[in-house]
């Protein structure tokens, strides 16, 4: 395991952002396998700014336990863009997959990236009020499947 980020304590809320983000999945969005999947996180969940955040980018995607742990050694923590929107500071192969497998744009991971970095409104939260948008936003997604 990496020693690059920080074991962050699991509240209620990230079960549920978990939830959301698993929600009708079955397939490991890396190897398609059928696995228990796991909600990983783009921006670690130590980012305040992007920990529970779904719009106007979602900061996770469902990955088996293996995936993830790929995808964590994989994915750049201090990453310049270049003009392209692309990351160009070495190991660019996580980054890369979620643009050419999972349907994210540079400009989303870009904006991903300025938020979990740049003190804003985003970064802060209350607990409460997460957990209500959260729990709708989740029965949106039940009723929506239903």
């Amino acid at each position: 395991m990496s020693q690059r980020f920080r074991r962050c304590k699991i509240d209620p809320n990230d079960t549920l952002y978990s939830k959301i983000i698993r929600f009708n999945q079955s397939n490991c969005w890396k190897c398609n396998r059928v696995r228990d999947l796991q909600c990983c996180h783009i921006m670690g969940r130590g980012c305040r700014s992007t920990r529970f955040l779904l719009h106007p980018v979602r900061n996770a995607i469902p990955l088996c336990a293996t995936c993830h742990s790929w995808f964590d050694e994989h994915k750049i923590i201090a990453c310049v863009m270049n003009e392209e929107k692309r990351c160009f500071t070495g190991d660019e192969e996580g980054f890369h997959f979620l643009v050419e497998h999972c349907g994210y744009s540079w400009d989303e991971i870009e904006r991903l990236y300025i938020m979990s970095h740049v003190v804003s409104s985003y970064g802060t939260f209350k607990k409460e009020l997460l957990k209500k948008e959260l729990t709708q936003h989740l029965k949106n997604l039940e009723a929506d499947n239903g």
